[in-house]
């Protein structure tokens, strides 16, 4: 933040500032979750966007019609992510060809970097949409973001 940004505020919005800026990281709606929502997209018009803080990316914020996410494999095994709002969307898996449509996918994967690619289908007024990563049971799969 610019050295003298706060020295225009009002009294008013600068109580305002220091009251949001005492809530970060407590329990509440500017707190960062732990669990690994997708932060990062990038849509088919090279453009990056990122998901609010409760991990949900609204589609109006989308120029194109797919954005994708990468993430890479540190240890072969199954490897999940949960859609939430997904349903109408065309769903693939490093580009190949079968249309995955579910609200928990689940693929054994190998290691190295993968990428889901989100089609929207021109659906601009659609529910925003939040994906995380998973934790499949009895699985020897290790994956992480890339953000």
């Amino acid at each position: 933040m610019p050295t003298d940004a706060v020295a225009t505020l009002d009294r008013v919005d600068f109580l305002d500032l220091v009251s949001f800026l005492s809530e970060l990281g407590k329990e509440g709606p500017y707190r960062v979750s732990p669990e690994s929502w997708v932060r990062r997209w990038v849509t088919s018009e090279d453009q990056t966007v990122y998901s609010r803080v409760d991990g949900s990316l609204p589609m109006t914020d989308v120029k194109g019609n797919n954005v994708a996410f990468n993430f890479e494999v540190t240890q072969a095994g199954a490897i999940g992510i949960a859609v939430e709002n997904g349903a109408g969307l065309r769903i693939t898996l490093d580009g190949q060809k079968d249309n995955l449509q579910a609200a928990k996918i689940i693929k054994d994967l190998r290691p190295g970097k993968h990428s889901f690619q989100f089609q929207l289908n021109g659906k601009k007024n659609r529910d925003s949409l939040r994906v995380r990563l998973l934790d499949v049971p009895n699985s020897t799969g290790k994956a992480r973001l890339i953000n």
